[in-house]
């Protein structure tokens, strides 16, 4: 196998969306799931990971981007529509990924997509 990914949020808010996160993380096959200025009464909220991801892959908490240490060689990728975004159809992956998705209302924040 070449290359890993990872998937992770952007101020999550809500217990089902973090155990959704997890689980998708656990489903796919990724090396490991993060989130970043989470609300933190969900710190603990692993109620919603009924696969019980967190036993099986790592989960990295960040209270912002600047405390963010992804692996070296590891690409963030942001998922966002935007003027300059690339089409998934025609998006060429790098082979060591961190795929970013937003918040469940909003966009990413100036600082995600200037990084």
């Amino acid at each position: 196998m070449r290359g890993y990914f990872a998937i992770g949020s952007e101020r999550i808010s809500k217990p089902m969306n973090l155990g959704a996160l997890m689980r998708t993380a656990n489903a796919f096959g990724a090396s490991f799931v993060f989130s970043i200025n989470a609300e933190h009464r969900l710190r603990a909220a692993y109620q919603a990971d009924t696969s019980k991801t967190a036993g099986q892959v790592p989960y990295y908490q960040w209270d912002n981007v600047d405390e963010m240490q992804l692996p070296r060689g590891c690409q963030m990728v942001g998922i966002e529509l935007t003027d300059d975004a690339v089409m998934l159809p025609t998006f060429r992956h790098p082979p060591q990924a961190a795929y970013m998705l937003g918040p469940e209302k909003g966009d990413l924040s100036p600082d995600i997509l200037a990084r």
